[in-house]
């Protein structure tokens, strides 16, 4: 009898560990960012197709905002990044910089103001 009680135990203790390691979820390390671009002189007024690009190192990514003045992207490691937006309908250029943080797991908003 003692014998079987130890080997049910041990069954127990098994499945449960075994259920507890399948189950464990994957940890999200995606780092994702989301540029607004607006204008420097009207904080209120977005800059709709501002070219975006997100750049450190051996790591570039160009893209070009919507509508909206929202561009965003996913990276999959965490960094940081040197962020430059510029309104290329305005004459001459309207240019602004700034730098971001990717956390993993986490998303960024990060608003450039061009001038």
């Amino acid at each position: 009898m003692k014998k079987i009680l130890t080997n049910l135990f041990f069954l127990f203790v098994l499945i449960t560990i075994i259920t507890i390691s399948f189950s464990a979820c994957k940890e999200d390390t995606d780092c994702k960012v989301e540029i607004i671009t607006k204008l420097y002189n009207d904080t209120n007024m977005l800059v709709p197709y501002a070219v975006v690009t997100i750049e450190e190192g051996d790591i570039e990514v160009v893209g070009v905002s919507d509508i909206n003045g929202r561009y965003t992207h996913t990276f999959p490691l965490e960094a940081i990044l040197k962020v430059t937006s510029e309104d290329t309908i305005s004459v001459p250029p309207l240019v602004g910089e700034g730098s971001i943080r990717l956390v993993p797991g986490k998303t960024i908003k990060k608003t450039i103001f061009v001038k």
